[in-house]
């Protein structure tokens, strides 16, 4: 084992509080997106039926195509938030494999340093086109996507359901 100065120990302690202080920061933060993102999906389904419940009640089926619009707006909104979350997933997942690699403990613990960017960031510097592929993997979720396409779905066989002209 190589003879550690107390500056690496030092460094090495603060880190490790780093990383315990990350971990619980990064769970907290994919709590804080599920609450809102059930928050999201409980304002869709309200404005959403507004709308129906509006055309309906006014008989006008013109207003019909509205709904699509806000089935698409808040799908592309819950899956900007969905595609936020994944990223502190993946980094969660990053975090669980080191805890899980025994190899990278012993290493990290006998030489007083962690891999690079274990501890910090809690979210990395991504350029547009991570951005743009964490939004897509949000939108084509299984828990996004079902919602949306099942009332876009309804919405349509309203629409040419409508027992009423415009």
């Amino acid at each position: 084992m190589p003879d550690v100065s107390p500056d690496e120990e030092a460094r090495f302690a603060f880190q490790l509080r780093m990383l315990e202080k990350g971990a619980a920061e990064i769970q907290a933060q994919v709590a804080r997106l599920d609450d809102l993102l059930f928050k999201i999906k409980a304002s869709f389904i309200t404005v959403w039926a507004a709308m129906i419940g509006w055309a309906f009640t006014i008989k006008n089926d013109r207003l019909l195509p509205l709904a699509f619009v806000i089935v698409i707006a808040f799908w592309m909104f819950e899956g900007m938030f969905r595609g936020i979350q994944a990223r502190y997933i993946e980094r969660s997942g990053w975090i669980t494999a080191f805890a899980n690699d025994a190899e990278a403990q012993r290493r990290a613990f006998a030489t007083h340093v962690f891999p690079p960017n274990l501890v910090f960031p809690l979210t990395l510097a991504e350029t547009e086109w991570d951005h743009l592929r964490l939004w897509i993997r949000g939108l084509l979720s299984p828990f996004v996507a079902t919602l949306y396409l099942f009332v876009g779905l309804v919405t349509y066989l309203l629409w040419i359901a409508a027992p009423f002209g415009g």
